[in-house]
């Protein structure tokens, strides 16, 4: 399978949190806040960067949700992904990356 370039950062952060996010949106705002204040390693692609905005991102995580484990009912901002070397797990937003540390905790 030829993947597109948003579905191989995710694979190539091995034991990092990737996050894909724009610098106005407050959710995406404090989940990067969340992961500096926990001091969690992680790669973040601003969204607006890239040619096609969201839907070219939400486009290509569709077509590659078996690898990502994306789920395309989640259509905002950020994108949040953990990739532990072995798995992708897709995250979600802001209040489920609060969730997904209160679970590990």
């Amino acid at each position: 399978m030829n993947l597109d370039k948003f579905t191989r950062k995710i694979q190539e952060n091995k034991g990092l949190y990737t996050i894909f996010y724009s610098e106005w949106c407050t959710y995406s705002i404090k989940a990067l806040e969340l992961l500096k204040t926990k001091n969690i390693s992680f790669k973040g692609y601003k969204i607006d960067k890239i040619n096609g905005s969201i839907q070219e991102l939400l486009s290509k995580l569709i077509n590659t949700r078996n690898i990502t484990g994306y789920n395309p009912n989640h259509k905002t901002r950020p994108l949040i992904f953990y990739n532990d070397g072995n798995k992708i797990n897709f995250i979600g937003g802001y209040t489920d990356l609060v969730k997904h540390f209160n679970k590990l905790q």
